[in-house]
Parts: structure tokens; sequence; C-alpha cells
């Protein structure tokens, strides 16, 4: 009887065993396919999350084609209106017709800014767009953008006030462009809510060293003001609170936010303070780079240029637009050729050999062959005339590193003349350096030249010469130290320059000088003890003249 149950028991463990093992083997085959299912699961995750990321660079690419597209498509034809109307208001025109003339400017200065808002904040979304530092004098760039302001703001019974507080003679190595654009940006929304009081611009210096120095800026209205819950948000594209007001006042509803991406892009912090029916003030900080040389001012002064009968050939497929060119030109005595085509532009080229136009303007987007395309076609053909390119779309760096060693310089359309007559100036307008026919003793030789060059004023020429003396003073000196210390490209930098603005001053002797010195140090010569001898001869003759 014990061992019947005994047998019993041992059969039901047994089969409670097998039961078990079953269950784990119908178990681990459960897991089994699970698994496989989830890994099934993973791998169609993955593959739909690789669809997703390649649909959205799609969409993106396909939207920087777009606004490429528009760009181009909306700039060619806003760059013949601007620069017909400047034709146009260049005539004899009845009081009526000036105002026509003055409508159509401010319509297409609004339409200019609306269209460069939407593609700065496109490319600053993408962190595609470019800084381009240059060495401006502080003191110059805000008094040249407060003269732009003035007259809107007397035109409405405000007053415009400045408070700088710091030298005047202070350097510094930034993006004018850009700095400009944020600073007009915070000024025309001043305007825009302000009625009554005042506009006034800040700047002073937060800390400074030998080689930086921070700066904080701040644009102060007596305007509306903002509601405090707003001003958290005030920076944010498309805000609600910036919308709302701007129902009344046009504009994009870009221009804060894009303030503030430039500032950060700069380095910089931006912030606004502001209290409701009291005004605001928007301040902004950069730290930048400063300059003891090559200082570049009057930035905004109306260029004048002489052509001499000096030709030009214009690569442009759109017709109107080579005839607002041409016009332009015309009044600066620059005989033009036209080319519509990058391979009308080859054969033009080579009919009339590699020195017969001084300058080629060349359009970039044009069908068959594009504007890079016939630049390199050209250098291929031996052509080094000087080009400069004409586009309607924004440069990104993308853009320089690949075709910027083929132009001089990009003008974006739509331009004004001073930019197109700033940017062939340096081309056009050499002033020639005499020979035998000037006194080596006489360190303004070219005086009477330069001032033709100026458009016949004596009183501009003497401005300038005396800017030239103050901010080149110690350039001698400043030239053998940057050679003693072995940093011979900033001493080209300031040969160059002193070269550039001598001869522009007719200083023939000085820009002689210059030119040698710069010619030595590309050269590679170690011994330059002779040539910075000379320079600072012939320096020291202007400066103490």
């Amino acid at each position: 009887m014990l061992g019947e149950r005994l047998t019993i028991l041992i059969f039901l463990l047994f089969s409670a065993l097998i039961a078990s093992g079953l269950w784990i083997l119908k178990n681990i085959h459960t897991m089994k396919k699970q698994k496989q299912h989830s890994a099934l699961v993973i791998e169609n995750m993955k593959q739909q999350l690789s669809h997703q990321i390649e649909e959205v660079q799609f969409h993106r690419k396909a939207k920087e084609a777009l606004l490429s597209s528009l760009s181009h498509e909306l700039r060619t034809p806003l760059n013949a209106i601007v620069g017909l109307n400047h034709i146009l208001e260049e005539s004899e025109l009845s009081d009526r017709q000036k105002e026509i003339v003055s409508k159509i400017q401010s319509s297409s200065d609004h339409l200019t800014s609306l269209l460069n808002d939407i593609l700065d904040f496109s490319m600053l979304k993408s962190e595609k767009l470019t800084l381009n530092p240059s060495r401006f004098r502080l003191k110059d760039f805000l008094d040249n953008l407060a003269a732009q302001y003035v007259p809107k703001a007397d035109t409405k019974g405000i007053r415009l006030l400045t408070d700088y507080q710091f030298d005047p003679d202070l350097c510094l190595r930034l993006d004018p462009v850009r700095l400009e654009q944020v600073l007009s940006n915070l000024l025309k929304n001043a305007l825009q809510f302000t009625d009554t009081g005042f506009i006034r611009i800040h700047v002073h210096v937060l800390k400074e060293f030998s080689d930086t120095a921070t700066l904080k800026f701040a644009v102060e209205d007596t305007g509306v003001g903002l509601r405090g819950e707003d001003l958290s948000d005030i920076f944010t594209e498309f805000h609600p609170a910036e919308g709302n007001l701007t129902k009344t006042h046009p504009g994009s509803g870009l221009g804060l936010p894009i303030c503030r991406l430039l500032i950060e892009r700069m380095g910089g912090a931006i912030w606004v303070e502001s209290k409701k029916d009291l005004g605001s003030t928007f301040f902004f900080t950069i730290t930048a780079s400063r300059s003891y040389h090559a200082c570049e001012s009057d930035s905004h002064l109306a260029p004048i240029l002489h052509g001499h009968g000096e030709r030009v050939l214009v690569v442009e497929d759109t017709q109107i637009n080579y005839d607002v060119v041409e016009e332009l030109l015309s009044k600066a005595e620059i005989r033009c050729d036209h080319a519509p085509s990058g391979l009308a532009a080859l054969n033009l080229c080579e009919k009339r050999g590699p020195s017969y136009y001084k300058v080629i303007l060349m359009d970039i987007h044009m069908p068959i062959m594009d504007g890079y395309e016939t630049c390199r076609k050209l250098r291929e053909m031996g052509i080094e005339t000087p080009i400069i390119a004409l586009t309607a779309t924004n440069i990104t760096q993308e853009v320089l590193d690949r075709h910027g060693h083929l132009f001089e310089s990009f003008i974006i359309k739509p331009f004004r003349y001073t930019q197109l007559y700033r940017a062939l100036r340096p081309f056009i307008e050499e002033v020639p350096l005499p020979e035998a026919n000037f006194s080596p003793e006489d360190p303004y030789a070219g005086k009477d030249i330069a001032i033709e060059n100026l458009g016949g004023s004596n009183a501009l020429y003497e401005k300038h010469l005396a800017k030239f003396k103050q901010n080149y003073a110690a350039a001698g000196k400043s030239l053998e130290l940057h050679l003693t210390s072995g940093d011979r490209t900033e001493a080209k930098i300031l040969a160059h320059s002193v070269k550039g603005l001598a001869g522009t001053l007719g200083l023939t002797y000085l820009a002689r000088s210059a030119e040698a010195l710069e010619s030595a140090i590309n050269n590679g010569e170690q011994d330059l003890n002779s040539e910075i001898a000379a320079f600072q001869d012939r320096l020291a003759q202007v400066v103490e003249g």
C-alpha cells in the first residue's frame, strides 16, 4: 500500500516536472517570438524614423530652394523698381511727381525690408547667415546712423537724442551691416510706437581691454510701452503682443526676433525694460575686437564716381536690369557693353581682349550658364579683369567658400546706386601717380586731381585729409611693431589701407611708398628697413605738413 502511494506520488511529481518543463519551453518560445516581434517593431520604428528624417530634410531643402527662388524672383524686379525710381528722382519733376516718386521709394523700401526680414530669419534659424566683420570707427558709424533717422523723428515732432560714453576714436572689428540692422530695427520700432517726447540712443563701454571692448547699447523711447506679461516673449517670432501692435504699424513681426538672433550670433545678449504708456528701452551688449589702424570712416557718405570714359561689361539676362545699370553708370561717365548671357560674355571678352574692360558686373542666376561657371571660364581664358557679382540671393558661408575666390565682391539686389559706385571706385577711380611733372618735395602732389575726384569740393578734401592725419599719424610706428613681432599680415593690411587712402587724397609719394612696402611684404622680403624708413618719412611729411 505504501509502495503504491509512493509510486503515485513519484508519478505526480514527474508529471508536474514535465508540465513545468513544457510550460517553461512554451514561455521561452513565446519570449523568443516576442523578442523577434520587438526586434521587428524596433526595426520598423527605425525605418519610420529614418523616413521621417528624410522627409524633414526634403521639406527643409525644399523650403530653402523656395526661399532662394522667391529671393531671386522678387528681388530682381524690385531692383529695377529701385533703380528706375532713383533715375526718375534725378530728373526734373513737378511737386506732385516728386510726391509720387517719394511714395514709390517708401513702398519699395518697405517691401525690401519685409523680404530681407523673411530671408534673414530663415537663414538665422538654419544657422546659415554669415557675419562679415570689418574695421570701423564707432562714433562715425553712430553719427551716420542717427543722421538717417533725424528727419523721420522731426516729421513726427520727436527729438532724437544721443548719449555716447566712449573714446571718439574707438575703432571696432564687427559686422557693421548687421549691427546697423539691429539698431535700425530698434529705432524703427521706437519711431512707430512713439508720438510725443523723444528717442535716445545710449552707448557706453562696460569693459575695456587692450584688444577688446564690451559695449552696452540702448534705444530708449517715450512711446506706448508694453504690458509686463508681454515682456518675456517679446523676442519670440510672431508674438501676439507684437502682432496686435503691428496691426496699426506695418511690419513682418520678425524685427525683434531677428535682433535677438543677430545679437546672439555676435556673442551678445538683448533684453527690454518697459512700462505700459511710459515707454520702452531695448538694451543689448556686444564684445568686439579693438583695432588701432585701418579704421574706415564716413562709410555712409554718398560716393562720387568719375569714370572718365572707362568701359564696363554688364552680364545680365534681364534687359530692364541692364538698362538700370547702364543709366546709373552713364551718369558717372562710364560706358557699358551688354552681354545677355554667359556665353555672350565669353565671346565679347575673347573678341575685345583681356584688358579691354576695367570691371565686369556679373549676374549670378542666368539660364544655361550661370555667373559662377561664366566666371570660371573667363579665368581659364586668362581674363583677369575684376569681376563683381550681382545676385538676388543671400550670400552664405557655403557660397563664399565655393565661389568667393572668383569675385572681388558681391552686390545684393536690390541695390542702391551708392552700393554700385562704392564697389566700382577701387577699380575705376585709381588716382594716377604722376611722374616727373610733380616735385618730390611736395607731399600733396596729386591734390588737384583728388579734389576733382571728390566732386570739386575743397572742403570735403580738407575734411578727409584731416581725418587721415588723425587716424594714421602713428601708422609708421605700428607698421614697424607689426613687422618686428612677425605679424606680416597686419603690416600688409595697414600698408594697403594707407596706399589706397593716400592715393585717393592725392598724397602721391606716400601712396607709392606704401605700395612699395606692401609689395615687399607680399614678396616675402626680410630686410625692409629702407622701405619702412621711406614710408615713415613720407608719412611724417603729410602728418606734419
